[in-house]
């Protein structure tokens, strides 16, 4: 809203992970310490098979599903993923990395195979985001701050914008 409303949005950080840069995307500009870095490396996604623990310390659990792809028991009843529960995760998997792709690509006008092929060499350092066109510079919050006039008010630190917000609404 603030965007369409004409202002600029401005992202600064010292790290951005990956939900955290997946936001920042929707900024006028991305900003990283030096020091700081971009700990984005495509999407992921674990599974964690509880029945060998469970086993362990007498437990069984008896859990009932109705479906090929209902698999939540699966954590605790089975060794192994079945093909279908991995068939489902690949295809999460794949539909979130696509979904960060095209918003990579949109946000920083790079084309598809390059935004796809910059996300998943990372994580990078602020230089090499920069380098790579993932951030828009890299400086410390208070050069920045400086930069962009805070000190005369004319920026406003994300707590005291709240803080106004808050103000003007009763």
């Amino acid at each position: 809203r603030l965007r369409s409303a004409g202002k600029r949005v401005l992202v600064h950080a010292d790290e951005l992970s990956l939900s955290s840069y997946w936001i920042a995307l929707g900024a006028s500009s991305i900003h990283l310490s030096p020091t700081g870095s971009l700990d984005v490396a495509g999407v992921a996604m674990q599974f964690t098979l509880l029945r060998g623990l469970l086993e362990r310390v007498g437990v069984r659990a008896q859990l009932l599903a109705q479906g090929k792809y209902k698999s939540m028991r699966e954590m605790f009843t089975e060794e192994h993923l079945s093909e279908a529960n991995r068939e489902m995760l690949s295809s999460l998997v794949g539909d979130l990395s696509e979904q960060l792709t095209q918003r990579v690509s949109s946000a920083r006008r790079l084309e598809l195979g390059v935004a796809r092929e910059r996300i998943h060499s990372g994580p990078l350092h602020a230089a090499e985001a920069r380098q790579r066109g993932l951030i828009d510079g890299q400086q410390y919050w208070d050069e920045l701050w400086e930069e962009l006039g805070g000190e005369k008010e004319r920026v406003q630190s994300w707590p005291n914008y709240v803080r106004a917000l808050r103000k003007r609404r009763w």
